[in-house]
């Protein structure tokens, strides 16, 4: 009989009662064959599960269908569903009716949305705004004024070049350059006109000050010494104008006085055509200043 090296029979060692002793212990592995998809307890749980995930499915899909159906029936219940519809809202907002938007005849007592959209304000409040309003205004009015005289400045700037042959006579002062462009003599509202240089002095202070004093002051100085010396030369110059504009050469009565090879009474007359722009301006920025500024009388009952 052969034996091992360790004295035991060939085949046969210390742990041959445990190789070949079966403790009848069920293995699932042994069940186990090629054509099987997996493990037979494995294979029969993703059948369970597969079963469960359906049934979920069918359940959610009834749920679904049941909240659709209820929606439906509240939209469809709605008295105002479709008037909001029209204007891109949604079917399920009926915001419109006929008196949305105005006061309602009693609003409800203590803190509300309701009171605080139709919150009237106090007359505190509207006297508070109409302040800003009118101090925005009077702003704005004091820079178009500024603006207005500074224009007048220039058309001062364009007299006195004209009048400058006669104050250098007046002063004994011969230039020969300013002697040879034969200028006219001056008219006496030529003259007139530059006491309007001092006037606009009440202005600028009255810009300053916000004080009514000045202001009306300046607006009656604007009437004596600018409007009115304006409308003179208007009248003066009046005739040859007409007559270089309208009249032949047959016609005319009198004869025209050219300087520069250019008629001088038209030159005149585009002078007169910013001139009355400017001054006009000036009387009406001076006007709403001294009504902003104008105290207010209270009326006693």
């Amino acid at each position: 009989m052969a034996t091992s090296v360790e004295g035991l029979p060939l085949g046969q060692d210390r742990f041959g009662d445990i190789y070949n002793n079966d403790p009848g212990v069920y293995e699932p592995e042994c069940d186990w064959n090629e054509d099987q998809g997996g493990y037979p307890d494995t294979q029969q749980f993703l059948e369970q599960f597969q079963a469960m995930q359906e049934e979920q499915k069918k359940t959610e899909l009834l749920e679904a269908q049941q909240a659709a159906e209820s929606a439906a029936a509240e939209i469809a219940n709605l008295p105002l569903k479709g008037d909001y519809q029209g204007l891109g809202g949604p079917q399920s907002v009926p915001l419109y009716s006929p008196k949305a938007f105005e006061r309602p005849e009693q609003l409800p007592q203590g803190a509300s949305i309701l009171s605080e959209i139709f919150m009237e304000p106090t007359v505190d409040q509207i006297k508070a705004y109409k302040r800003v309003i009118i101090k925005g205004k009077v702003c704005e009015n004091k820079n178009r004024l500024k603006t207005t005289i500074f224009l007048h400045y220039t058309l001062v700037f364009l007299i006195i070049s004209k009048l400058m042959p006669e104050i250098l006579d007046k002063v004994d002062i011969f230039i020969l350059e300013v002697e040879e462009l034969f200028v006219p003599k001056p008219y006496l509202w030529e003259w007139c006109w530059l006491l309007s240089v001092p006037v606009t002095f009440f202005g600028l202070s009255a810009c300053n000050k916000s004080n009514l004093i000045p202001i009306r002051r300046f607006m009656i100085g604007i009437l004596v010494f600018s409007l009115l010396p304006i409308l003179v030369g208007m009248g003066i110059h009046g005739s040859q104008v007409y007559s270089f504009l309208v009249l032949d050469m047959e016609e005319r009565t009198e004869d025209i006085i050219y300087w520069q090879g250019y008629p001088y009474s038209v030159l005149w007359y585009a002078f007169f055509f910013l001139a009355l722009q400017v001054h006009c301006y000036e009387l009406y920025f001076a006007n709403c200043l001294m009504k902003a500024w104008m105290p207010v009388i209270k009326k006693t009952e």
